[in-house]
């Protein structure tokens, strides 16, 4: 009797068609390894301090303090932007308040900024010229 229940299950898995689940499943395939001809490598370029001597780094400017013509400290440097040829466009002041609290961002053209010495100045500007103007807002 057993052996009989046993031949209806397998006769009916074959007349069903259904097979154990794990048959069914596909194998997964490794996607095809890169090679080195489907990756274009980027040109390196060598500079020394020599190429850009009058330059400042990124990372020394922003935070850094925005003097005007008397040497007195206007605001700083919050961020800088940078369009997509690659070139800085503009410069996000920081303006006014006491250790960031009350200050509002305003956007000046990065041109309009002398930068050499080690100091930023922004010449014919005062703070309150600064603070006059239209509030930075960050869009994204």
């Amino acid at each position: 009797m057993q052996t009989h229940a046993i031949l209806a299950v397998i006769s009916g898995m074959v007349l069903l068609g259904s097979a154990p689940a794990y048959s069914q499943t596909p194998i997964p395939t490794a996607p095809a390894p890169r090679t080195a001809t489907s990756v274009a490598a980027p040109q390196a370029t060598v500079t020394s301090t020599m190429d850009a001597p009058d330059g400042m780094r990124v990372s020394k400017i922003v935070g850094a303090a925005v003097y005007d013509d008397k040497e007195g400290t206007i605001g700083s440097i919050d961020d800088l932007i940078v369009r997509l040829d690659e070139k800085v466009s503009t410069a996000i002041v920081s303006v006014g308040g006491f250790l960031g609290v009350g200050t509002k961002l305003v956007s000046i053209p990065y041109t309009s900024l002398k930068i050499g010495g080690g100091k930023i100045i922004l010449p014919a500007a005062t703070k309150e010229s600064l603070t006059a103007l239209p509030a930075f807002d960050y869009a994204r």
